[in-house]
């Protein structure tokens, strides 16, 4: 069949079929595109076929060597250019600086892979991009390399394709015992943030006590009559500031009405929704606590659209302290 190409078609074929193979073996690879181009490149630097000084081969050519596109490529250049391993010299292409200590394996420079559930994988959620932030600003400083990725929070043999990258893992929110199980068979390092196992590493907001603070801040107001918005209560946070309203309620003697109770599902849409429909239903309460500021943002909007003034008529009280606060009226 080739004979019946052109120069110009059979190059442009062959070359085709070069890019579907190298595409195919890097998506065998378990993990993610760009970090195993990362280690490839490492691993060459470590065997000295690229050494201090010289230029890594241009972002065309590498595109076409691994068979992905230019932004995986740009991926694996900026984590490598982070690390102090490449740097990036404007018209001139990326430079080897090898700042890594002689005799140190450069593909054993640590990475720590920030996880979240499928479904919860909005990383410009106000409090998940400010943990996010100020993980990623500590990573740094301490000389890890930290990127983040999506799983199913039950499905374990997803949790493979990291096998042969980070040494860390950090599960954001809800995990299934398998995920947990899996890491431990791959002698995955791991903790678990905003969400709570006996048997694990955890760092949780103490929920019950910060919902307490509310209630009793609202009382200390002259509120008799709370309502409470919460988000998903089948999630651990929620699950505990659901736990610390009603407790708190009971402690401060202060009556808990069923129809002033309700559950969105955390962002600010659903929250003016929710507290759209309670006003509707109900002027029986004086304040509202919001399971999170996103909630609490939304109810504001509702309240006002319905022509009542915060705090003068109705008070309402959040929690995380996002920065989308600072600049809320009032």
């Amino acid at each position: 069949m080739l004979k019946n190409l052109s120069d110009y078609g059979a190059v442009t074929f062959l070359n085709s079929v070069r890019y579907m193979y190298r595409r195919t073996v890097m998506k065998n690879q378990k993990q993610p595109l760009y970090l195993a181009i990362y280690s490839d490149i490492m691993e060459k630097i470590a065997k000295n076929t690229y050494t201090d000084g010289d230029y890594l081969p241009s972002e065309r050519k590498l595109c076409d060597e691994y068979g992905v596109e230019r932004a995986t490529v740009r991926h694996a250049l900026g984590l490598l250019a982070e690390k102090g391993i490449i740097e990036k010299v404007p018209g001139a292409g990326s430079k080897v600086t090898a700042r890594f200590s002689k005799g140190q394996n450069p593909s054993k420079i640590k990475n720590i892979v920030f996880v979240l559930p499928k479904g919860i994988d909005r990383i410009t959620s106000p409090f998940i991009s400010s943990v996010f932030y100020n993980f990623e600003k500590e990573c740094r400083v301490n000389g890890f390399s930290l990127f983040y990725m999506n799983i199913s929070s039950e499905d374990s043999a997803e949790l493979e394709k990291f096998a042969d990258s980070p040494e860390i893992a950090v599960f954001f929110g809800s995990f299934g015992k398998s995920i947990r199980d899996a890491a431990d068979k791959l002698g995955l390092k791991y903790i678990i943030v905003s969400d709570f196992t006996p048997e694990s590493i955890s760092v949780v907001v103490d929920n019950i006590t910060g919902i307490s603070l509310a209630v009793g801040y609202l009382k200390s107001l002259g509120h008799r009559q709370i309502a409470f918005i919460n988000g998903n209560s089948s999630r651990y946070n929620d699950a505990e500031r659901y736990r610390g309203f009603i407790s708190s309620m009971y402690r401060e003697k202060l009556t808990v009405s069923e129809d002033l109770v309700m559950e969105c599902a955390g962002t600010s849409d659903s929250g003016y929704k929710c507290a759209m429909r309670l006003r509707n239903e109900t002027d029986k309460f004086t304040a509202l606590v919001a399971a999170n500021d996103m909630i609490a943002l939304g109810a504001m909007k509702a309240f006002s659209a319905l022509g009542l003034k915060i705090p003068a008529d109705i008070s309402v009280l959040g929690f995380d302290n996002t920065e989308q606060c600072l600049y809320s009226t009032p």
